[in-house]
């Protein structure tokens, strides 16, 4: 039997619209007063509406497609999407595949009544223009604020008042107090983090997740290693990059931003002393590592790079996943991974570039440049299609047809695109890797054993004794 879904959501930063359940409370209401039958409830809470990747609405379009739900209600046109191409598309084909009505409440729209489709198109446009409007004006002010004042929610020590400016709390700054002078004095991290601990004293993560988390020595060192602490907002600290964090490097700093917890003296003298920690932990332990190349294979997490220690005795340096415990020490990885990597230099030496290489180079780039053409024309047809339908040039007919036959165009490329995708690197790129390695060969030879491994390595994905290795060179 099918039954009416009604849709809500919210996204985290959309606080003018109503509450996911006044959205249901509302929608339930007008299915009880159309008398539209048996309600089944979808609601994406904190999901934006510029795409459709949203759990809640993947489970509606599977059972819409199932034939549990033959009426769709929402709000109003935004909650469903906020995207141009992604509305009409259900709009105009869709529902009426899946023969669904769909009802949008505050927009007074019924695909099952007469209704004016070139105002359901203009309120698409709206929607659509309204998110990156919104995306300008938020990045606008908060590169504004940048250089006014610290961007930062707050820290061990620091809350925000009412105008979002850090201001001290007494407590906790007097903690941070404490770990500067013992730090300063030459305690061990280890010896302060027993001492808060033994004292009960809440740690930063205790606080944040309102928990009883005892304090570490990741905690100790970070607010060691807080300039902010000493009244200098850093801004843009970090930089996401195909999302991943990594430092950035064009910071913005703020001298007197807010009132210091401990002065600068301060912070260089502890400064002083964790620079030389490290580089006595550097002299002693003669510290080597692939940083960011060794994953895990079970969960395809980055393992860490850390010491086995017996007491104070160092034993050994080892990698570690974080979640699978999967660990194995780094000797024996740097050894194994040298080996494979000489097996290769020394097949590369031997081989000799294929004549045939040459000759097949000038298909591919003619083979690339008409993909690439291809798909843009596509591009351009769903352009040229959605202005002739706009301006009645063509019927609603002709535009739906024309539509299909360009979806399935674009689907065959995409095909075709994947496949070569999959395939080994071009003979292009065979050809001048093989050169920059032969040419540099030679002077990779008297790198350190972890230098030289990073010249060919680009990840490595471990599994006990087992090694999955993803080169530079693919000869």
């Amino acid at each position: 039997m099918s039954m009416v879904g009604i849709y809500a959501r919210l996204s985290v930063d959309d606080k003018s619209s109503l509450s996911c359940q006044n959205q249901i409370e509302q929608l339930r209401e007008f299915c009880f007063l159309k008398n539209l039958g048996q309600v089944k409830e979808y609601i994406d809470d904190g999901y934006s509406g510029k795409n459709m990747e949203r759990p809640a609405l993947k489970s509606l379009i599977t059972d819409i497609e199932n034939g549990t739900i033959n009426t769709l209600l929402v709000k109003d046109l935004s909650r469903f999407s906020r995207n141009l191409l992604d509305a009409m598309y259900f709009i105009e084909e869709f529902f009426k595949k899946y023969k669904t009505r769909f009802i949008s409440v505050n927009d007074n729209y019924d695909s099952f009544l007469e209704n004016d489709e070139y105002e359901v198109v203009i309120r698409c446009f709206i929607n659509e223009y309204y998110i990156k409007d919104c995306s300008k004006k938020i990045k606008s002010v908060i590169a504004n604020k940048a250089n006014r004042q610290s961007l930062s929610t707050g820290f061990y020590g620091y809350v925000l008042d009412e105008n979002k400016k850090l201001v001290i709390h007494p407590e906790r700054a007097e903690i941070v107090r404490y770990i500067y002078d013992e730090y300063i004095a030459g305690k061990s991290i280890n010896s302060i983090v027993s001492a808060l601990n033994e004292k009960k004293i809440p740690s930063p993560r205790a606080i944040r997740y309102r928990k009883e988390l005892l304090w570490t020595n990741q905690s100790i060192h970070s607010i060691v290693a807080n300039e902010e602490y000493t009244g200098v907002a850093i801004n843009y600290k970090n930089v996401s990059i195909n999302f991943k964090e990594l430092k950035n490097k064009d910071t913005v700093r703020i001298e007197n931003d807010h009132e210091p917890i401990i002065s600068k003296e301060i912070f260089t003298l502890a400064e002083a002393r964790r620079n030389k920690t490290i580089l006595a932990t550097q002299k002693k332990h003669d510290i080597e590592k692939l940083c960011g190349r060794v994953y895990c294979l079970n969960c395809n997490r980055s393992m860490i790079f850390s010491y086995e220690k017996k007491g104070n005795n160092f034993l050994y340096q080892t990698y570690t996943c974080p979640i699978c415990k999967n660990k194995i020490k780094a000797k024996n990885l740097y050894s194994i991974l040298e080996e494979d990597i000489k097996k290769i230099t020394n097949r590369a030496k031997e081989s000799s570039s294929d004549k045939l290489l040459k000759k097949k180079l000038r298909s591919i780039l003619e083979n690339k440049l008409a993909l690439d053409k291809e798909m843009k024309d596509i591009q351009l047809s769903y352009k040229f299609i959605f202005e002739s339908y706009m301006l009645g040039k063509i019927t609603q007919e002709s535009y739906l047809s024309q539509i299909e036959s360009i979806k399935q165009k674009e689907k065959d490329l995409n095909e075709v695109i994947s496949k070569n995708l999959q395939n080994q690197k071009s003979e292009e790129q065979i050809l001048s890797e093989y050169k920059v390695f032969l040419k540099n060969i030679k002077q990779y030879a008297n790198l350190p054993q972890v230098e030289y491994i990073k010249q060919f390595i680009e990840k490595v994905h471990i599994k006990g004794n087992y090694l999955y290795i993803s080169y530079k060179y693919h000869f």
